[in-house]
């Protein structure tokens, strides 16, 4: 596997991961092809116009604390160039109230492709294993 193209990979989803975070929404469809689809339980999304319209509408500051994790990533390099990547994610949220939290624990399965040495998603589908509310405390940054 060519380990260069593999950390091309992590990197982009952990980019992805960063401005969702910190409430870059607006620049999270420059991740993506222009023909890209976004599949999750609550959610489907194709084309970078509405990946892009999605998640800066969810940017806006102050609304919501929202914290990515991703683990065990798995890099699957094809014959024609692209790459799957699946890791399991965990997505904490603060709700509004400040009084709960959401987090949902799944499976993350990406369809990479590459322009030079830069790495775009073609697909992201998002498999929940559970998911759940919590009590919280103060709700720090």
């Amino acid at each position: 596997m060519d380990l260069e193209k593999r950390a091309v990979a992590a990197d982009l989803l952990h980019e992805f991961c960063w401005r969702a975070d910190m409430g870059m929404g607006d620049r999270i469809a420059e991740l993506f092809t222009d023909d890209a689809t976004v599949d999750a339980p609550h959610f489907q999304l194709a084309g970078r116009a509405e990946i892009h319209d999605w998640f800066s509408a969810r940017a806006k500051p102050g609304e919501r604390k929202v914290r990515h994790i991703l683990s065990n990533l798995r890099f699957d390099e094809r014959a024609d160039g692209t790459m799957g990547v699946t890791a399991y994610a965990m997505v904490t949220m603060l709700l509004p109230t400040g009084e709960a939290a959401k987090v949902a624990v799944g499976t993350s399965t990406d369809e990479l492709r590459f322009d030079g040495q830069r790495a775009l998603f073609a697909a992201r589908r998002l498999d929940i294993a559970f998911e759940g509310r919590f009590a919280v405390e103060g709700g720090a940054a």
